[in-house]
């Protein structure tokens, strides 16, 4: 298309497991732009607040973003183009649970619907999508923007629920959900009954994925049900 990527910015959002990083490093190798992996900015005590800290700071030219919830917070309009990876569920869950890192998580948070408020956040653009290939698309900005907010509007307004006042996330889970949602961070995607262990896998990061990791493995090994499993181990804190 004659666009110089190192001229741009670019952003990935997809869930955990389906190698955001990965293809962040590899384009940014290949077209010899800058990475920010955003799993360490904006933390708070219900996730991440993306969207205060882009506010906050500069994005240049020549950067590639990537974080699961970046599309759902950040309006993306920030970016000149955006990648969503989609891959099936299964795939993904098995893929987190082989790696380890963050497998805790799998049985704290409930990442069907996860995926489906990110396939919302980027179906809710304006332009083309391209795919580049089975499971990756990507999207320039048109002229006129990705119109987003105003896509998302029209969407609430056609399931009868009134906009005003919600942040971008909450937008996105009341349209994929269908009704009004109101919740904050990571808290919307949390599981029954497990609010406590997803408290302690934001504060303990790594350490708490490796231990939930462990015991979803001994659980998937002898076959016994991991339903509540995280919510019911002792997770270390910050």
């Amino acid at each position: 298309m004659g666009i110089d990527p190192a001229k741009h910015r670019i952003a990935i959002s997809a869930t955990g497991g389906t190698g955001k990083s990965t293809l962040a490093k590899g384009l940014a190798q290949h077209l010899g732009m800058d990475v920010l992996h955003m799993d360490d900015v904006g933390k708070s005590l219900t996730g991440r607040n993306l969207t205060k800290w882009v506010g906050q700071n500069e994005l240049k030219p020549g950067l590639i973003a990537e974080q699961t919830h970046l599309l759902n917070q950040v309006n993306p309009d920030k970016f000149d183009a955006i990648i969503h990876l989609d891959k099936p569920m299964e795939q993904v869950k098995e893929q987190i649970l082989n790696r380890g890192r963050g497998a805790g998580q799998l049985d704290v948070y409930n990442y069907d619907r996860l995926h489906d408020a990110i396939q919302t956040g980027f179906r809710h653009t304006a332009g083309e999508a391209h795919e580049v290939t089975p499971g990756i698309r990507v999207k320039m900005r048109p002229p006129t923007g990705f119109q987003s907010e105003a896509l998302l509007d029209h969407s609430l307004a056609e399931k009868g629920i009134n906009a005003t006042g919600m942040t971008r996330q909450q937008k996105i889970l009341s349209v994929t959900t269908g009704t009004h949602q109101s919740g904050a961070g990571l808290l919307p995607y949390l599981r029954t009954g497990n609010i406590a262990a997803g408290a302690g896998i934001v504060g303990a990061g790594g350490v708490a994925g490796g231990l939930g990791a462990s015991a979803l493995q001994n659980q998937v090994a002898t076959g016994a049900p991991t339903s509540g499993l995280a919510g019911s181990s002792p997770l270390p804190r910050g």
